[in-house]
Parts: structure tokens; C-alpha cells; sequence
């Protein structure tokens, strides 16, 4: 393993990445100490360890994982060493350099704002894709710069899906796919409605209706065989008929479904990418990237699942 290590350090120190450590210890039937696979985490685990240099080091309770073990000092704080190291200090403190450079890189090309994050996703390992941006001089000195798709599991080398060159041309196919998909689906809202209005109203139909009926029975008040008898109840049949229109469902709290009169496609040439991002992590469609395929996965309640629900109750927190 020490030979291993050695030779590890020689390709990082020259430019070659974990990822392609890896691969070339796995072709070389070297094993990891857990028997495992190799992946770029497992063995930056093991280049961050302060016993390559042949220090005693230990893990103090509570230490998190992923971070370097702690060196073991004597009384006069001097490093207690129990081995003779595979590398020196100063070859140690250079791989941590070099190490720490590359975690700088990779987490800031990450950090790139990615189109339709959390849709586009691996068809190996079901990981993101994220937007990475790369940039270097050429001989001539002229400055290039590409973007590149990569499976975020790039940055610990346990997929191996390979990156994608032009990312524009993927995010343009998912479009025109989902577009195709259910671009002409109606954009609905779903509204909260409170039944009060209706309900007072009901109830005072209800109470002139009773009034009326009264009144017009034998000895009431508009009981006089003329024009004021015709004219009660020409009312209460109008009172009735407005009564019997009102929705019994209508006088209780409720949500309510409406149409917003545009199609998703409208609406997206409307409100613009991000848009459509969101609405399409609300309603769980995926775009699967496969080495030499990519796949739209629908769920089947998609009309339901596209829905925009306004959270009625959110107002009313303080």
C-alpha cells in the first residue's frame, strides 16, 4: 500500500485528478483498506491522514467524518512519531495543498447556476447534473473557456457517467421534449374560497322567504286577494329561485380549481426558463441521462401533481 500511496502522490502532484487514481488502482488489483471500491472520497480519506507521515494520531469524540485525524503530542508538544513515514512533512503538506485547491475548485464549479437542477438527473446513479465551467490558456495565449454537464458524483468518482461538452443543446432537447409532453395543459390555480358570503346570504333568503310565507297565509299581512297578495308572491317565487341557485358546497370554506385561460407553453414564453424549472420540480418530471439515451419521466398524475397551490393559510400566520 505504501508503494501504492507513493504513486498516487507522483500522478496528483503531475495534474492526474482522484477519479483517475482510482482507476488506475482498481486495474491494478490494489484494494482499499475496507475491500471495497475505490472512489475519490475513500482515498482522499486516506491522503489526509497525518499517519502518512508515521505520527501516532487518534479521533476525539464528536470529530466529524471526512476530517483529517488529530497528531498525537508528547509533554514538550513535540509530534510522537511510531513509524517511519511514507511521505516527509514537507511532501505531506503539498499533497494537502494540492488536495485542498482542487476541493476549492470543484465546489465553486458547483456552485455555477445549473438550468433545471434537481430535473436532469443521472441514469447510473439518479445524482443531478450540474453545469461546470473550465477554463484554461493555449499556446497562443488566447483564453478558452467550455461548460460541461457532469453527474455530481463526479467530485467522488463512484459513477464514472461521463461529462457532456455543449450543455445548451441538453437543455434544449429537455424543453422541446416536455413541451411536446404537455406544453398545451392549462395552467390551473387552486384558490381558497370562504363560504361566508354565501352563507349570510343563504340565511337571509331564508329568513325573508319565511317572512313572506307568513304573511301571505289566510289573515296575514299580504293576504288581500289584489295587487299587494299578487305582488308577495311574485317575491318569494323570485326568493326561492335565488335561494335554490346558491351551491349548498358554496356556503362552507373550500378550495376552488380555476383555469387561467393559457396553456403551460404560453406560459412559459410568458415567464421565462426559470419558470418552467420550478413547475417542473413541483410536478416531479424527471429528465434521465443515459450514455447513449435520455429519457422524460411523467408521473401519471401530472395534471394534479401541475397544479398551482396558493397557500391560502400562509396569510393568515403571524
Amino acid at each position: 500500500m505504501a508503494r501504492a500511496l507513493r504513486w498516487v502522490y507522483s500522478m496528483v502532484s503531475r495534474g492526474s485528478s482522484l477519479y483517475r487514481a482510482c482507476k488506475m488502482l482498481t486495474r491494478a488489483g490494489i484494494l482499499p483498506p475496507n475491500k471495497g471500491v475505490w472512489s475519490s472520497g475513500n482515498l482522499k480519506v486516506i491522503l489526509i491522514n497525518p499517519a502518512l507521515m508515521g505520527y501516532r494520531v487518534y479521533r476525539p469524540e464528536g470529530h466529524k467524518q471526512g476530517k483529517p485525524p488529530l497528531v498525537t503530542y508528547n509533554t514538550e508538544r513535540v509530534p510522537i512519531k511510531i513509524t517511519e513515514g511514507i511521505f516527509t512533512k514537507e511532501e505531506f503538506d503539498r499533497l494537502q495543498s494540492i488536495l485542498e485547491v482542487r476541493a476549492n475548485k470543484g465546489i465553486k464549479a458547483q456552485n455555477r447556476r445549473t438550468p433545471f437542477l434537481g430535473t436532469i438527473k443521472c441514469g447510473r446513479c439518479g445524482k443531478n447534473w450540474y453545469d461546470t465551467s473550465k477554463t484554461w490558456k493555449r499556446v497562443s495565449g488566447e483564453v478558452v473557456n467550455t461548460n460541461r454537464l457532469r453527474c455530481s458524483s463526479y467530485l467522488t468518482g463512484a459513477c464514472g457517467m461521463k461529462a457532456l461538452n455543449e450543455p445548451e443543446k441538453i437543455y434544449t432537447l429537455l424543453k422541446d421534449t416536455v413541451l411536446d409532453e404537455i406544453g398545451d395543459y392549462q395552467v390551473v390555480h387552486r384558490k381558497y374560497a370562504r363560504g361566508d358570503d354565501n352563507l349570510a346570504r343563504k340565511l337571509q333568503l331564508e329568513e325573508q322567504i319565511s317572512h313572506y310565507m307568513t304573511s301571505l297565509e289566510p289573515g296575514g299581512a299580504y293576504r288581500d286577494g289584489g295587487f299587494i297578495e299578487s305582488r308577495a308572491k311574485e317575491t318569494l317565487a323570485s326568493l326561492g329561485r335565488e335561494l335554490a341557485s346558491i351551491d349548498p358546497e358554496s356556503v362552507e370554506d373550500r378550495w376552488t380549481y380555476e383555469t387561467q385561460g393559457v396553456t403551460y407553453r404560453q406560459h412559459w414564453e410568458n415567464h421565462g426558463v426559470e419558470q418552467m424549472e420550478e413547475d417542473l420540480i413541483r410536478s416531479g418530471i424527471t429528465f434521465v441521462i443515459y450514455e447513449d439515451h435520455a429519457d422524460l419521466n411523467v408521473p401519471h398524475d401530472i395534471k394534479e401533481r401541475l397544479v398551482v397551490r396558493g397557500d391560502f393559510f400562509e396569510k393568515k400566520r403571524i
